[in-house]
């Protein structure tokens, strides 16, 4: 599945793409900005996040990563500055956004303390 936006002047960009299973997102699913850059991975199983879940900065460089269990944030999550690991930190909190006028508009939120 492939998600395309056109709101803007007709011309359709990629927003995201992955699969579905009995109608519920499932396996890896992977979200862009409308630079075409990737944003986000994240993985789902029967329409949970549960997996590894990757973060990236407007650059492409990343950002967070941690991992979902049973659509639960895990405790500590890995940080980057600049594309360059800086350790396991336990955030405030993680979660995924959804834009609410469309389901596949989507960014990772991790709050540091």
């Amino acid at each position: 599945f492939a998600y395309y936006d056109e709101t803007r002047q007709g011309q359709g960009y990629l927003r995201a793409t992955g699969q579905y299973d009995q109608d519920r997102r499932h396996g890896l699913w992977t979200f862009y900005q409308e630079n075409s850059q990737v944003t986000l991975t994240v993985t789902y199983y029967q329409g949970i996040l549960d997996g590894p879940a990757v973060a990236y900065d407007e650059l492409g460089q990343i950002r967070a990563k941690g991992s979902f269990s049973q659509g639960s944030a895990s405790e500590y999550w890995e940080k980057f500055t600049n594309g360059v690991s800086v350790g396991l930190v336990k955030p405030e909190r993680a979660f995924l956004w959804t834009h609410e006028m469309n389901e596949y508009v989507a960014t990772l939120v991790v709050e540091w303390p």
